[in-house]
């Protein structure tokens, strides 16, 4: 004898616990990932970003809701890297050069490993290349494409 499907499965089928989508990140850090199941764009706090940035394609684990709240979720991984190059100006810190991009939708500064430095100065614009951020305790990488001049 077959079974029907139980109205459990089909909310979960109506509503998945981990979706798709193209994050879009708020300039106070904040993201939302809209998908076709869900009434109203996921929010995703700043601690739950794991590296995505302003309109990559990412992979969302959604939180319980709360009630009378918006729908909460998690980055679990970053499908797609919507952009690589990021225009800043170069500041000088303990540890090494940083670029402080212009977007503010890219929350993180982008350091600049010491090997590929040359001859920066402080203030200087720069387009940076993102070359490595897999660990969102830690800055982003990256390498200094092209100086632009002073800021």
């Amino acid at each position: 004898m077959k079974r029907g499907r139980s109205s459990r499965q089909e909310r979960h089928e109506k509503h998945p616990r981990l979706i798709s989508g193209i994050i879009s990140i708020t300039s106070r850090g904040v993201g939302y990932v809209s998908h076709s199941a869900l009434r109203e764009d996921i929010e995703i706090q700043p601690h739950d970003l794991n590296t995505a940035l302003n309109s990559d394609t990412v992979e969302v684990s959604l939180h319980k809701k709360a009630s009378g709240r918006r729908v909460q979720g998690k980055v679990v991984r970053v499908i797609e890297r919507a952009k690589h190059q990021f225009v800043g100006t170069l500041k000088k810190e303990e540890a090494g050069w940083v670029l402080v991009p212009d977007d503010k939708r890219m929350y993180r500064p982008i350091s600049i490993p010491p090997l590929k430095t040359g001859q920066l100065s402080e203030g200087q614009k720069a387009l940076v290349h993102l070359a490595l951020w897999t660990d969102p305790q830690k800055r982003p990488e990256g390498n200094v494409i092209r100086v632009l001049g002073q800021a």
